[in-house]
C-alpha cells in the first residue's frame, strides 16, 4: 500500500502504521509508547489519541487517493515552478513549460547572462555553423525577434521552417554588420540540447 506522506507526518504515520499492521498488530491495539531511534540515541514521543488517529487516517486516505488520481492522468498534470523546472529531465516534452507565459514566469528574474531555454523557428542558413531564425518563445526578447543561431560543429543540421526547442543556450547582443540595429546571437554550447518539434 502506498501513502502520500508529508514531511511533518512521521510521528502520525508511525502511530497509524502500527494500528493498521494486520501481521504485527492483528488485534489493532493502539500504541501506548513510541520511540524514535537515532544514531546518537532514542527519543520517546507521545502516541496519538484514538480521535487524533481517526482524523489523521481519514486525511491520509483522502490525500493518497488524490495523489493516485493525479499520477494516473495521461498526460500528467503539470505545475511549473522555478524550483522544479530547471532540474526536470523531461521538460523538452512538456508543452506547458514551453508556453511563452511559462518561460517568462520562470526566467524573469534571471540575469541576461544566464543560460536560457527558448523556442526558435529557422528562417535560413547563415553559414556552416549558423542559422538565421526568429524567436517563438523566449524570456529574453519578444516573439518574432530575428536572431542568429550558432551551433557547435557536431550539432545542428536544421532546415528552413524547423521549430526547435533549445535548452541552456547563451544569449548576447551583437552589432549588425550593416550598422543597423543590434541583433541577438543565440549560441549552443557543448552542454546545450536541441529538440526538433516540427519540421518543414
Amino acid at each position: 500500500m502506498y501513502y502520500a506522506i508529508n514531511k511533518s507526518d512521521p510521528l502520525c504515520v508511525s502511530n497509524f502504521l502500527w494500528l493498521t499492521d494486520a501481521k504485527k498488530n492483528p488485534f489493532g491495539r493502539p500504541a501506548s509508547k513510541l520511540t524514535i531511534s537515532y544514531l546518537h540515541g532514542d527519543v520517546e514521543v507521545p502516541p496519538l489519541s484514538e480521535k487524533e488517529l481517526g482524523t489523521f487516517g481519514e486525511e491520509l486516505m483522502k490525500r493518497t487517493s488524490t495523489a493516485l488520481e493525479k499520477v494516473s492522468l495521461r498526460p500528467p498534470e503539470t505545475s511549473p515552478s522555478p524550483e522544479k523546472c530547471p532540474y526536470c529531465s523531461v521538460k523538452h516534452l512538456c508543452d506547458t513549460y514551453w508556453k511563452k507565459s511559462t518561460i517568462a514566469m520562470l526566467e524573469k528574474d534571471l540575469p541576461k547572462t544566464s543560460l536560457m531555454d527558448m523556442v526558435v523557428r529557422i528562417t535560413g542558413i547563415h553559414g556552416s555553423k549558423s542559422y538565421d531564425a526568429v524567436s517563438v518563445a523566449s524570456a529574453a526578447f519578444p516573439s518574432g525577434s530575428p536572431i542568429l543561431l550558432r551551433v557547435p560543429s557536431d550539432k545542428g543540421n536544421f532546415r528552413k521552417g524547423d521549430h526547435i526547442r533549445l535548452i541552456s543556450v547563451s544569449i548576447r547582443k551583437q552589432e549588425n554588420d550593416e550598422g543597423e540595429d543590434e541583433i541577438f546571437v543565440v549560441s549552443m554550447l557543448n552542454t546545450s540540447e536541441a529538440f526538433l518539434i516540427s519540421q518543414a
